[in-house]
C-alpha cells in the first residue's frame, strides 16, 4: 500500500548500486495516496501491447509467483479469488453457493437492513470468539483471536465496524463471555491505531486485555512475542488504540486469519471495488464467509479501481526523467 511519494523517498535513498526487490500482491488495494505502485509495474498502459520501443527492460524485472500457500490449489476461496480479479462476478456467485467448495459460503443480506437484522445475521459467527475467551493464558487467548475476524469496507454506518464491534460485545455479554462494566473490560480486543517507537508497538498491532494483576488489582493489556511470552502493558502507557472484534478490510491487509466474515453494504458504495473485495477474501485461510446481497457483490467485482499516476506509462515507455 506504499504510495507514490513515499516510493520516490524510499528509492531516492537507496545506493545506486544496490538491488531494489519489492514484494506483493499487485491485485490487492492500493495505497490511500496517490499512486498504485505495483500495479503500475507490474501492468503496461492499455495503448502499449505490453511491450516498449525503448525497452527498458522492466518487464524482464517481473516475476509472477503462482503458488499459494495460503489455502489449497483446488480450494473454493482460490477460485473465488480468481473470479473475482478477472471481473467474472456471475462466476464468483456461482463459487459461493458451489457444494462443492466447503471453504466459501454466502449468506443473504436481509433488505430492508436494520440493526437488529444484522445482529440476527452476526449472532452464529460472533459465537467463534469464544475459543479465545475461554483460553487459560494470555498467550492461548492471542492464538486463538487471530484466527478469526469479522471485516468491513467501512468505518461508520449500519455494516460500520463500529457498530459490529458494538454488536459482537453485546452478543458476548449476553452470553456471559464479557463483561461491559468498563472501557478496558477483560476479554477486550484492541487494534493499536498511533505508532510509538519507544514501546515498539506499531498501528495494525492488535493485543487483548488481560485479566487484572494480582499486584495491583488492574488490567494489563498482552501483544504478542513470537520468540517468547507475550509482553504487557499497563493502561496508563498504551497509544491510541480501538476495540477490533471486527475491522476494516483496508487495515486488514498484510493480515490472514483461518476464517472471514465479509459484511458488504445493501448499497453501492464508491469504496466497495474489486480489489476490495478481493483483499478480503484473500484474508481466511480455511474459511471465507460473505454477507451481502448479489447485487452487491456484482457491482463490487464490476467496479475497478482506475489510478492515473503515469508511472505505468514512464517505466514501460522508458522515459523516467533523471
Amino acid at each position: 500500500m506504499i504510495d507514490l511519494p513515499l516510493m520516490h523517498a524510499l528509492v531516492d535513498a537507496v545506493m545506486p548500486k544496490a538491488r531494489l526487490i519489492l514484494l506483493g500482491d499487485k491485485d490487492q488495494l492500493t495505497s490511500v495516496g496517490a499512486g498504485a505502485i505495483l500495479g503500475d509495474i507490474c501492468q503496461p498502459p492499455p495503448d502499449s501491447g505490453g511491450t516498449s520501443q525503448a525497452d527498458p527492460g522492466i518487464k524482464h524485472c517481473i516475476v509472477p509467483l503462482q503458488h499459494n500457500y495460503r489455502f489449497g490449489q483446488r480450494s473454493g476461496i482460490l477460485n473465488l479469488a480468481r473470479a473475482i480479479n478477472q471481473g467474472e462476478a456471475q462466476a464468483a456467485l456461482d463459487c459461493l453457493e458451489d457444494d462443492g467448495f466447503s471453504d466459501v459460503a454466502f449468506v443473504e443480506l436481509p433488505t430492508p437492513l436494520t440493526v437488529q437484522r444484522l445482529a440476527s445475521v452476526l449472532q452464529p459467527f460472533v459465537t467463534h470468539y469464544n475459543a479465545y475467551l475461554q483460553q487459560p493464558t494470555p498467550k492461548a487467548q492471542l492464538a486463538a483471536l487471530n484466527r478469526f475476524r469479522i471485516l468491513s469496507p467501512h468505518r461508520e454506518g449500519i455494516i460500520g465496524v463500529n457498530t459490529l464491534n458494538r454488536l459482537a460485545e453485546t452478543r458476548l455479554a449476553d452470553q456471559g463471555h464479557v463483561t461491559l462494566d468498563r472501557d478496558w473490560y477483560v476479554g477486550r480486543p484492541i487494534l493499536v491505531t498511533q505508532n510509538d517507537y519507544q514501546l515498539g508497538l506499531f498501528n495494525g498491532d492488535v493485543g487483548l486485555v488481560g485479566r487484572a494483576s494480582e499486584e495491583t488489582g488492574e488490567p494489563r493489556v498482552y501483544f504478542d512475542d513470537p520468540d517468547d511470552q507475550p509482553r504487557s502493558l499497563t493502561l496508563a502507557r498504551m497509544p491510541a488504540c480501538e476495540t477490533v472484534f471486527a475491522m476494516t478490510i483496508h487495515k486488514s491487509q498484510g493480515s490472514e486469519f483461518d476464517r472471514v466474515v465479509v459484511v458488504l453494504p445493501e448499497k453501492a458504495s464508491p469504496v466497495v471495488t474489486r480489489e476490495l473485495l478481493y483483499t478480503a477474501v484473500t484474508r481466511a485461510r480455511h474459511q471465507v464467509t460473505l454477507i451481502a446481497t448479489e447485487e452487491a457483490v456484482q457491482t463490487a467485482i464490476e467496479t475497478k479501481l482506475e489510478r492515473t499516476s503515469g508511472l505505468s506509462r514512464l517505466l514501460w515507455q522508458g522515459s523516467i526523467p533523471d
